[in-house]
């Protein structure tokens, strides 16, 4: 494995690495680029669209244009500002045989936000299965595998493998050896 450069963000309970996202910042940023301009747009155009239905609702007292664009309004917002303040944030995910954490970078490589998961030996791990209807064609069905950390069988943690399966794998195998050791 190579060396994980971003050490100093990871503290020091966590234990030792078992699994990093080996990623470049600046090449994965460029690479995202052109999806990030389009989802702008589309987010941009979600706005607009919103002011356009409140005016259309005060030029012809339109109560449905407006319940629509009360409606939109909020939302179209809420996801222009979470896009345009991650446009330039990278996620790496680390497994640690202690927890795991996810560390969100800047395009110079500085720590935005982390967040971090401590194994316990009350946990109990659960590999459970959210099923998805998808229009398209006939009503057929996926299924998104994801883990759940649980308590006394109240969930405390959810994982889903869709972000990325080695990480998804290696969490697994980590939980498995922590409780091995702890008991």
């Amino acid at each position: 494995m190579k060396n994980f450069k971003y050490k100093k963000y990871l503290p020091q309970d966590l234990g030792k690495i078992i699994y990093f996202d080996d990623v470049d910042v600046k090449t994965k940023l460029k690479d995202e680029q052109l999806s990030n301009i389009l989802f702008s747009i589309f987010s941009f155009m979600a706005v607009c669209l919103s002011f356009f239905l409140f005016y259309y609702a005060y030029e012809n007292d339109s109560l449905g244009s407006l319940y629509l664009a009360i409606l939109l309004t909020p939302l179209s917002i809420y996801y222009l500002y979470i896009f345009v303040s991650n446009i330039f944030i990278l996620k790496i995910n680390v497994v640690c045989d202690k927890g795991i954490i996810t560390l969100y970078l800047d395009k110079k490589e500085k720590l935005k936000k982390k967040k971090e998961f401590y194994f316990k030996k009350e946990y109990e791990l659960h590999i459970k299965q959210r099923k998805n209807l998808h229009l398209v064609g006939r009503y057929k069905y996926t299924y998104d595998t994801y883990l759940e950390f649980s308590k006394n069988g109240k969930s405390i943690f959810e994982l889903f493998e869709m972000q990325n399966k080695r990480f998804f794998d290696e969490t697994i195998k980590a939980f498995k050896v922590y409780k091995i050791t702890r008991n």
